[in-house]
């Protein structure tokens, strides 16, 4: 092989060299990231906003948590709330509910998203559901 030949050959990897990382950055850049869906999307309650992601999370700080006749747990490997109802006071156990969830600044249940029923109480010892 002559000078000339192999030159050529050099040449001709290197621009294959830059031809393929030119469309390695190009797919990376136009490849979107993992973002979590609904966290942080707004939601509106009676006129009112409501930031989903920071009361969630403030939320989910506070679990488990054992009510008189509710209990409430995240399952962090399925990204699941595990809600249980005392099923011998049920209307008392949703009403302890719906207080704990206005009290932690969200104001309805249909905005956690991910929300189980339970029909077994929660693990007090876990921030895990059943």
């Amino acid at each position: 092989m002559n000078k000339r030949s192999f030159y050529l050959l050099v040449l001709f990897c290197g621009a294959l060299i830059l031809i393929f990382l030119y469309l390695l950055f190009k797919f990376i850049a136009s490849t979107p990231t993992n973002v979590p869906s609904g966290l942080g999307e707004i939601y509106r309650d009676e006129g009112e906003g409501f930031e989903k992601g920071e009361e969630i999370s403030r939320l989910i700080d506070k679990l488990p948590y054992i009510g008189t006749f509710f209990s409430l747990a995240y399952d962090f490997d399925t990204a699941l709330f595990y809600v249980y109802i005392n099923p011998d006071n049920e209307s008392g156990g949703n009403r302890e509910f719906n207080e704990f969830l206005k009290q932690n600044g969200i104001p309805d249940r249909s905005l956690i998203p991910g929300l189980e029923t339970s029909r077994l109480p929660l693990p007090t010892n876990s921030k895990t559901g059943p």
